[in-house]
Parts: C-alpha cells; sequence; structure tokens
C-alpha cells in the first residue's frame, strides 16, 4: 500500500522528489512542511505507475481539536492534475486507512487550481459520496488559506529584470518605497544579522496586520520555517 513510511530515508528523498519536481506541486506538500506545522500529525500517500515511480500525492496534515475526531488537511495538495478526477479519487481512496487510523471526521484539500466552473461541475456530477465543495461566492473566511493570491516568478535572475515583467502602472508602485529608502535584504539562518533582520522583519509584520485588520503569525512560525527549509548547501551542484 502507497504510504509513505517516513523512517525510510531514501522513499523520503524520492516523494520529496516527486513534490519539488512536479508542476502541481507545492511546499505545503513537502513533508517538512510538518516540521511547520509542528503540533499536527502528519501522513503521506502516493500513486505509482507498472514501473514503480510515483505519478501523485498527498501529504496530510491531521489535528484533534476534541481530543478523538481528527480535522484532516492537505494544504494546496493534492500533487496531481486536478481535472483528472479519476487520479483524485485514487489518492482518496489511497488515504482511507489514515483517516481511519486517525479517526478523521472530514479530509479537506485546497489545490493551487485557477477557478474553472467546467471542472468544478465535473466533480459535482462524479458521484462522490460525501463531497462538498467551498469556492467562489463563499464566505472568505470560510478557506483555510486565501482562496486568491499572486505568485512572483523571481527565477529570472536580479531585481530589475523581475521589474519589467511587471505592468508599468504596478511597475511604479513597487517603485516608490525604494526611493523612499527601502531596501531588499537576503538573510539565511546563521548568516551575520539575521536575528536582528528577523526581528525587524517580524515587528513590520504585525504593524502591517493591525493597518489592514488582518490576525498575524507567532514570530516562532516564522523560526520554524527557517529551520524546515534550509537553503542548499554551497558545495552542492
Amino acid at each position: 500500500m502507497p504510504i509513505l513510511d517516513i523512517s525510510d530515508s531514501e522513499a523520503v528523498a524520492r516523494y520529496e522528489e516527486f513534490v519539488a519536481t512536479s508542476p502541481y506541486g507545492h511546499v505545503m506538500q513537502s513533508v517538512n512542511w510538518a516540521k511547520v506545522k509542528n503540533n499536527w500529525d502528519s501522513d503521506y500517500v502516493y500513486l505509482r505507475d507498472d514501473a514503480g515511480s510515483i505519478t501523485a500525492a498527498l501529504s496530510i496534515l491531521s489535528v484533534k481539536n476534541d481530543g478523538s475526531h481528527a480535522f484532516m488537511y492537505a494544504p494546496r495538495g493534492p500533487v496531481c492534475d486536478f481535472k483528472n478526477i479519476d487520479t483524485v479519487k485514487a489518492l482518496v481512496k489511497e488515504a482511507s486507512p489514515v483517516v481511519e487510523k486517525r479517526n478523521g471526521f472530514v479530509l479537506r484539500m485546497d489545490p493551487e487550481f485557477a477557478y474553472d466552473e467546467e471542472v468544478l461541475e465535473s466533480y459535482r456530477n462524479a458521484g462522490i459520496t460525501n463531497l462538498a465543495i467551498t469556492t467562489r461566492g463563499a464566505d472568505e473566511h470560510s478557506f483555510s488559506n486565501p482562496r486568491m493570491h499572486m505568485i512572483a516568478d523571481i527565477s529570472m535572475g536580479t531585481h530589475d529584470d523581475f521589474l519589467k515583467t511587471v505592468k508599468s502602472k504596478n511597475k511604479g508602485k513597487i517603485k516608490v518605497p525604494y526611493k523612499h529608502g527601502l531596501e531588499t535584504l537576503r538573510f539565511h539562518r546563521g548568516d551575520p544579522g539575521f536575528e536582528q533582520a528577523l526581528d525587524k522583519f517580524y515587528e513590520l509584520t504585525k504593524i502591517m496586520a493591525k493597518r489592514q485588520g488582518i490576525t498575524y503569525r507567532p514570530k516562532d512560525y516564522f523560526v520554524r520555517l527557517f529551520n524546515a527549509f534550509p537553503p542548499p548547501s554551497r558545495n552542492s551542484l
């Protein structure tokens, strides 16, 4: 049964490689995300082809708020083409023993998938028992993660290279803070000035949250993020 044995380092490495390289992968589906959500239990299921290669994955976190029944959550999962309903159903089937083991009362998924009414209608007509879809038109507070967000591709090189991809009306808004002395600095844990930079970042986060009337994470959350996802070794190729 394709349930990841977390004690098998080679199996974990294969799972992580699949999540990292899949076009449907997300950092929240990484095994390391459980180190950030360290008060949750974690389980990982996957599908394989005839050659034994992983073709789809589902990383599940679970927490028992009432001490008995678990809320089970696959943040930004599953790692597969969400249009392929049969694959999604197969992943959920493979997760059944995990749901039973954790005594789960719900399994929530929120794939990073652009709104598509045709796909949603296909799910509604797929005959999936106890399926509930929360999407456009629902209370924004009913989502575990923001339903809408922006993704910036920062792989093209320098800050100036990135700005070339931004529309002119937004480019000006981005440049204004820099004209007033804003600097963009990159720190890794262990770098000189890391702790001071983290403190400053956290204070700015609190100011922003208060201004916008939203909640914010405790500082320890960001510390766990740095610890869970260390930078690649400078000696690696």
